[in-house]
């Protein structure tokens, strides 16, 4: 995978304001992907790129400031894990911990989205919540025992230093018992847990072998059309309130850290709608697949 250097924003050959590039380039091997069929994978293995073949990307703290002197003023948050994962070593959790460190003093925090492969020190975990990290830590029903202990762990650890913990759970309608039981129980361990959730609702290619073990009231997606989803399923539970990163403003901030905090008709400052409902698709499928396509354009950094 090219080694490119970490920046942020349109202005440094990014597709959106609130991305800056990834830690790392590359992450899994094609027959390891998450869940059959990943579009960063397809992209990066269309430009003949071996996606498998991680590397953590160039850090010139002189250039990373001028980029985020570029931003807009009012854009207050940055993804950082839209193509691969920051959490594959201890040396790309320490650089995490080192940038936002250098973002906080522009009043600007991390989204973090993360499947811990490998769990942060202490000491990144510390620095990481002073300076206002969110930390989305996906988990789905297809983990396995121990992934999802370890996943569950990272959001536990996290809140004890005071952080920003968000379970994000990839979801579908499952046809096979064990995967719907799976799934309850991680919704359960949200609300039990007194957890602010998001979901994101999975897509599978049409030829993905995961297509089996689903029900067959879905939906094509009308963005990726070749791909098969649900929509949201967990709308009934209101800790899922926090939808997928293009569903927020740039002024997106969370500084709640449990459920209960949100009472008395506190809401949380730009969040801007969500992915559709199941319910809602089933009811009319093209007008709520209005707004789907502003799913982050992959591309290969100008820079």
């Amino acid at each position: 995978m090219p080694k490119v250097q970490i920046l942020c924003g349109k202005n440094s050959g990014l597709p959106f304001d609130c991305l800056m590039t990834d830690i790392m380039s590359g992450c899994l091997s094609v027959d390891k992907i998450c869940y059959g069929n990943c579009t960063a994978a397809e992209y990066w293995i269309k430009q003949g790129y071996d996606f498998g073949k991680k590397t953590l990307n160039a850090f010139n703290e002189t250039n990373f400031r001028k980029s985020i002197q570029k931003l807009p003023p009012n854009q207050k948050w940055l993804r950082q894990g839209w193509m691969s994962d920051c959490s594959f070593t201890n040396e790309s959790w320490n650089l995490t911990a080192l940038i936002s460190d250098i973002l906080n003093e522009y009043g600007i925090s991390l989204l973090i989205i993360t499947k811990a492969y490998t769990m942060p020190s202490k000491k990144t975990l510390k620095t990481l919540a002073k300076n206002n990290a969110e930390i989305r830590t996906s988990v789905s029903a297809f983990d396995l025992p121990k992934e999802i202990d370890k996943r569950l762990r990272l959001l536990e650890d996290y809140r004890q230093y005071d952080g920003t913990s968000v379970p994000y759970v990839m979801t579908a309608r499952y046809a096979v018992n064990d995967l719907v039981v799976n799934q309850n129980r991680i919704a359960e361990y949200v609300v039990n847990n007194d957890y602010i959730a998001g979901e994101h609702p999975l897509r599978f290619d049409n030829n993905n072998k995961i297509l089996s073990v689903l029900l067959p009231d879905g939906f094509q997606h009308p963005k990726f059309n070749n791909q098969y989803w649900f929509g949201r399923v967990l709308y009934n539970i209101p800790n899922f309130i926090l939808p997928a990163p293009t569903h927020l403003s740039e002024n997106y901030t969370l500084r709640f850290k449990r459920f209960s905090d949100l009472k008395d008709g506190i809401k949380i400052e730009g969040i801007q709608g969500n992915l559709p409902t199941f319910e809602q698709l089933t009811q009319n499928t093209q007008q709520y697949s209005e707004g789907l396509f502003k799913h982050a354009t992959y591309i290969i950094q100008k820079t």
